[in-house]
């Protein structure tokens, strides 16, 4: 094998391993999370700020790694994974800062970076559902209003069981 197999297998290597370090932490927020109830108010926690470090960390590492004295397929390839790793740190820590939610027995207060603030009716909400792939809830309102509630959020799961009571009693005409 010469130099620049082995270099290249190095690098694959590293990549295939921090991915998994990535599922790994990420995995474990999510646990984490899940356990961690508020009172009535949706908001990432500490635990996403030192998400975005890590990944902020990795793309420091990755780019100091790469030599530069080539441009090859390789050397671009793995830089294009440090900059996904780094704007993936960076949503990580507008989300923390832009996106929280509060919610009572009248409806849901929701702020995102990307909507702005909004009030939604518990009377208009048509759905909820999950998306398996990016991993948050989906509330569907009256007038294509919807909410996207992430299960990495602090408080969720008390959303969740929020609503579900809330349709129980409605459903229930005892």
């Amino acid at each position: 094998m010469d130099e620049t197999s082995f270099a290249l297998v190095v690098k694959v290597t590293f990549s295939v391993m921090g991915s998994w370090l990535s599922y790994i932490l990420v995995k474990s927020y999510a646990v984490h999370v899940w356990q961690k109830t508020i009172k009535g108010k949706l908001r990432y926690g500490l635990s996403s700020m030192v998400l975005a470090f890590i990944c902020f960390a990795a793309t420091f590492t990755i780019v100091n790694a790469v030599s530069f004295e080539q441009y090859d397929y390789p050397t671009i390839s793995i830089l294009a994974l440090a900059v996904c790793i780094g704007l993936a740190g960076l949503l990580l820590i507008l989300d923390y800062f832009g996106t929280k939610g509060e919610f009572d027995e009248r409806g849901l207060y929701f702020q995102s970076i990307w909507h702005g603030r909004r009030y939604y009716r518990w009377e208009d909400l048509i759905d909820v559902t999950h998306n398996s792939c990016f991993d948050h809830y989906v509330l569907s309102f009256y007038g294509k209003k919807s909410v996207r509630v992430s299960a990495y959020m602090q408080g969720y799961r008390e959303l969740l069981e929020h609503i579900d009571s809330m349709w129980r009693d409605h459903e229930d005409p005892s």
